[in-house]
């Protein structure tokens, strides 16, 4: 019953990434970086959750870059995901210099 469970989530999760992924793609089709940040910070925050860590700071560093380029009011969010999650992946240094 528990390998059940671990895998509906885990199919769940699989899930909730493709339709995160078709988000970001409908995201770019708009142009608008607002939306676009957030679809990635929402994907890389899911990507994590699933432990996919490499993944993640990919992803959040994508939406960083994207919304500091943009001077996107989701900047400063952007920045605060991906510092907390450098953070979380134990490079504190380099989330330090986001969060400057």
């Amino acid at each position: 019953m528990q390998v059940a469970k671990v895998q509906d989530a885990k199919h769940e999760s699989l899930a909730a990434i493709e339709s995160l992924r078709q988000a970001l793609d409908a995201a770019q089709g708009t142009g608008a970086a607002d939306y676009v940040a957030q679809a990635q910070s929402s994907l890389g925050q899911m990507r994590a959750q699933i432990g996919d860590v490499p993944g993640a700071l990919q992803v959040l560093s994508d939406a960083y870059q994207q919304a500091r380029a943009e001077n996107s009011p989701r900047y400063v969010a952007s920045a605060g995901e991906y510092a907390f999650a450098l953070e979380q992946a134990g490079q504190d240094e380099q989330a330090l210099t986001i969060y400057r």
